[in-house]
C-alpha cells in the first residue's frame, strides 16, 4: 500500500483540520484494502452476535455480545449487554493492532464504572487470550485473563482467572452460541444505565457533541467531518473522523473516551484506518476540563517506526454550533510550539452529506 511521508505527527482528529491542508492532495487516491489484515484475522471467528451463559447452566443469566468490523476491518468494535434483576448493564470497547507495541490492544468501559485496558494473545487457530488490567470505581485495580476457544462454527467457550498473590486463581467460564438477533440493540445509544451515577465530568463534552466540519472561512481545509457522540451516555464518548474519497464519506479513525477512576482523569485510546491518513498512528492520552468549559486534549502520538511526539489540543466553544481548535506540539527541546497552521474554526453540520446548521 502506498505511503505518504509525514511533515509532523499530529492527532488523527486534528489532521482533518491541519495535515489535510499540508498533505491532502497526495493521499486522496488509494482506498484501503478490503478484508481483515493479520493478525486481527485470528479474531474473525468471534465476529457476529452471541449469547453467553455460565458454562454448564443453559438457563443461567445471559450476556448478549456483539463484535463487528469497523474502519475497513482494521478495528473490531465490542459491545456487550448484561441483563440481571430487571436491569441492563452495558460494556463497549475497541480492539485494534498497535504497530508500535506489536500487539493487539483494546480498551473497554462498563457503565458501572470499570475501565479496562489490555492486550490479546493469539494461542492457536480459534483460540485467543485476553490479558486485562481492570480499574474499579473505588480506585483499586486487578489483573485478569480470559481464554476464548472456538468449539464449532457457531459456539465458543471461555475461561477467566484473576491474578492473586502472583498466581492465577478462581477459574470460571461461559459458553457462547451464535444468535440471529437480540431482544434489544446491544450497540444502541441511550441504553439504560447501571448502578453507578453518571460521571459529571463528561457533561463538559455536551456542547461539543455533533457532526463538525470546516466553517465557510476554512473551506480550503478540505472535505472532512468530525463526529463526537455519546457511546454509553455520560459514561463514554465516541470520536470519529470522516473523509470524502472519490465522492463517498469514508471513516478514517475511531477513538473511545472514558473516565479512569483509578487515575481520576478522562482517558482515551485512538486508532487510525490504514491507507486514509498520511501516516499510520495510534494516540493515547487524556482530557482536561477547563474552568470556562474548554476541553484540553493531551496525548502522545505513536508511529510504526517507534517514534512519538507529545501534543496538546484546546477545543474552545465560541458560540453554540461554532468552536475553535488550537494545536500545539512539544519540540525536541521540550518546548511547546504552535502547529504550523491554525487555529481552526469548525461549525456544526446537520449530517455528513448536509449543510452547516447555522
Amino acid at each position: 500500500m502506498k505511503r505518504v511521508r509525514k511533515a509532523h505527527r499530529c492527532s488523527v482528529l486534528a489532521i482533518g483540520l491541519a495535515a489535510w491542508v499540508l498533505a491532502g492532495p497526495a493521499i486522496a487516491a488509494e482506498a484501503p484494502d478490503a478484508g481483515p489484515g493479520e493478525p486481527l484475522a485470528a479474531l474473525a471467528f468471534l465476529i457476529g452476535k452471541w449469547e453467553e451463559r455460565p458454562a454448564g447452566d443453559p438457563e443461567g443469566r445471559v450476556n448478549h455480545l456483539e463484535m463487528t468490523w469497523d474502519l475497513g476491518e482494521t478495528v473490531i468494535r465490542r459491545s456487550e449487554m448484561r441483563s440481571d434483576d430487571g436491569k441492563r448493564w452495558r460494556v463497549t470497547g475497541l480492539i485494534s493492532w498497535n504497530a508500535v507495541s506489536g500487539q493487539i490492544e483494546f480498551q473497554e468501559h462498563a457503565d458501572w464504572g470499570n475501565f479496562v485496558r489490555g492486550t490479546i494473545e493469539i494461542l492457536a487457530e480459534g483460540e485467543v487470550r485476553r490479558h486485562m488490567e481492570v480499574a474499579y470505581p473505588d480506585g483499586s485495580t486487578a489483573r485478569w485473563r480470559t481464554t476464548v476457544r472456538s468449539t464449532g462454527e457457531d459456539s465458543f467457550e471461555t475461561e477467566t482467572q484473576r491474578l492473586v498473590d502472583g498466581e492465577w486463581q478462581g477459574e470460571w467460564g461461559l459458553a457462547g452460541r451464535r444468535a440471529a438477533s437480540f431482544p434489544w440493540e446491544v450497540s444502541a445509544v441511550g441504553t439504560p444505565q447501571g448502578y453507578l451515577p453518571d460521571n459529571e465530568l463528561l457533561d463538559a463534552f455536551e456542547p461539543f457533541l455533533g457532526i463538525w466540519g470546516p466553517s465557510p472561512e476554512e473551506a480550503e481545509a478540505g472535505e472532512w467531518r468530525m463526529v463526537m457522540e455519546w457511546g454509553i451516555p455520560r459514561d463514554t464518548v465516541r470520536f470519529a473522523e470522516y473523509r470524502r474519497i472519490e465522492g463517498e464519506w469514508v471513516q478514517a479513525n475511531e477513538a473511545l473516551v472514558g473516565y479512569h477512576y483509578g487515575r481520576q482523569r478522562i482517558e482515551f485510546l485512538e486508532f487510525a484506518r490504514d491507507g486514509i491518513m498520511p501516516f499510520e498512528v495510534m494516540n493515547e492520552g487524556y482530557f482536561e476540563v477547563q474552568p470556562k468549559g474548554d476541553l484540553v486534549r493531551r496525548y502522545r502520538s505513536f508511529d510504526p517506526d517507534m517514534s512519538s511526539r507529545e501534543y496538546r489540543e484546546t477545543f474552545e466553544l465560541l458560540e453554540p454550533g461554532r468552536r475553535l481548535l488550537t494545536i500545539e506540539y512539544r519540540d525536541n527541546d521540550g518546548h511547546w510550539q504552535p502547529w504550523p497552521r491554525g487555529p481552526f474554526e469548525a461549525v456544526l453540520y446537520d449530517s455528513l452529506e448536509g449543510k452547516p446548521v447555522k
